[in-house]
């Protein structure tokens, strides 16, 4: 057998985590950005998700700062359980409502009966108590203070490093969002723009010189942000490029990214930021979701019949930029303008318009993970609300779905549909009422005592096909470990 020497010399350069570590916050924004990775016991856990710079564009009125303090909230709440986090918004437009952010969280389980403002965790700044640079230069103290105290902010995630033997490790994720960054301005800006009256010439190189500022914090961020686990998040505005010139002669209107049409504009960004930027989306346009007779389509409960009510939109969102996925996919988030994104209810709303998943007629149906649960379009959104259970099959099932939209996720040979994936868990002797009311698809820093257990989509279809077998779970199939039985009041799902 042919023999390789060994090289007598090695670089001795230090090696980075096998990944860039996401975090997952479903909705359907997970699996097309994300892959599975192994864990140390034969499981795997979705990586995808919320990235380390994460943007959100559209013009006005598209819920983009919604979509943004939803996914930050839900991922400051799933992965601030064994240690507190801290969660900072710069506030560029000065229109920031605190009782509704409060609202927003609090449809967290992990938030339901706290104040993260009261408790310090939440902040906002706006642009009327400092500008753009002096809020960036407090930000990197912040990272600067996590990174001196890394010791005891490093937590193991699930994750095996790149050389199979240990679990790559991570600070405490931490938060912020800028909103808008299209309108982050900096003090020597104001100065200018102070001192300078409308026309005259001081006042040209403004816009010339906050390009320079913008492009100076996408420079300095990244280092900062995937060293100490801080994840940015930040809206712009969007729109179309002015043309100077007209006629035939002009010049065709420029494409920025192949996933943007000639001519649009994400406006006030430099162009650093979509090399920079882990995920952008483009909230493209936004409906109100409503049957024939002009009510809501989901009510909230049996009163909820209102002629006109416009508080649950269909809000379509594209993707511009996917450093960890494939660009120019888009999804459809269900968002409510006063509880805000709706996850579990946009999990179902693919599966409704696929028929994914779904058995029965187009009025009265199952999902197939829980047939004892019967379901319609107007009882969907209370049932979801009440039951944990229930969110969780219709993440699996969303999950399942998405897996057959986008083939680098999974591997071919062990993708099924959902009645199959039933079928051949149970078959196995497996308990799916156990698995729905006590496993979470979701991974977390790694922590055995957690009350819900590890349990990704991937390993569910490797369970069925017989090649793993859960490392929580007794060999009986039904009993899980009494180290890891930890059960709790919370409906975490």
């Amino acid at each position: 057998m042919f023999q390789r020497k060994a090289l007598p010399v090695k670089s001795n350069m230090p090696t980075s985590a096998a990944a860039l570590i996401m975090l997952n916050i479903g909705a359907g924004l997970d699996i097309p950005t994300g892959s599975f990775l192994p864990g140390k016991h034969g499981e795997f856990m979705l990586n995808g998700g919320l990235g380390i710079v994460w943007g959100v564009t559209g013009k006005g009125n598209n819920f983009k700062t919604t979509i943004l303090e939803w996914a930050m909230g839900r991922a400051a709440a799933r992965y601030s359980y064994d240690m507190e986090t801290d969660i900072t918004t710069y506030d560029t437009e000065m229109n920031k409502d605190s009782n509704r952010i409060l609202r927003l969280l609090q449809r967290n389980p992990e938030f339901a009966e706290r104040n993260p403002f009261e408790e310090g965790i939440y902040t906002i700044t706006g642009k009327s108590e400092m500008y753009g640079d002096k809020w960036f230069e407090g930000l990197k103290e912040f990272l600067l203070e996590k990174e001196k105290n890394a010791k005891a902010l490093m937590q193991p995630t699930p994750f095996l490093s790149v050389d199979k033997r240990s679990l790559i490790e991570i600070m405490q994720p931490t938060f912020s969002l800028i909103d808008s960054f299209s309108e982050f301005e900096t003090s020597d800006i104001a100065k200018i723009l102070d001192d300078n009256l409308l026309g005259e010439a001081g006042g040209n190189t403004v816009y010339m010189r906050q390009n320079l500022a913008k492009n100076r914090l996408l420079m300095e961020y990244p280092r900062l942000g995937v060293g100490n686990q801080h994840y940015l998040l930040n809206s712009a505005h969007f729109g179309k490029e002015l043309q100077m010139a007209s006629g035939p002669y002009a010049p065709p209107p420029e494409k920025k990214m192949n996933s943007m049409r000639p001519g649009d504009k994400v406006k006030g960004v430099p162009d650093k930021y979509f090399y920079l930027v882990h995920w952008l989306g483009h909230a493209s346009g936004s409906t109100v979701l409503k049957n024939k007779d002009n009510v809501v389509d989901y009510p909230r409960d049996t009163d909820d019949k209102r002629v006109g009510d416009t508080d649950l939109w269909e809000v379509p969102v594209n993707t511009l930029r996917s450093k960890s996925g494939s660009s120019s996919w888009s999804t459809t988030l269900v968002v409510s303008q006063t509880e805000g994104v709706l996850p579990s209810l946009t999990e179902f709303h693919m599966l409704r318009k696929s028929r994914f998943a779904l058995v029965g007629n187009d009025q009265n149906y199952v999902n197939c993970f829980l047939p004892d649960e019967k379901l319609s379009r107007s009882v969907i959104r209370r049932k979801l609300d009440a039951s944990a259970q229930l969110r969780r099959a219709t993440n699996i099932a969303s999950e399942l779905y998405q897996m057959t939209l986008y083939h680098n996720v999974i591997e071919r040979d062990i993708l099924m549909d959902g009645p199959e994936l039933f079928a051949k868990i149970k078959e196995q002797g497996y308990n799916w009422e156990m698995i729905l009311n006590r496993t979470r698809g979701w991974w977390k820093t790694y922590n055995e005592n957690h009350p819900l257990l590890p349990l990704s989509t991937k390993d569910l279809l490797n369970m069925a096909k017989g090649r793993y077998h859960p490392f929580w779970l007794e060999a009986d199939k039904q009993t899980i470990k009494k180290e890891f039985d930890n059960p709790t009041g919370y409906q975490f799902y």
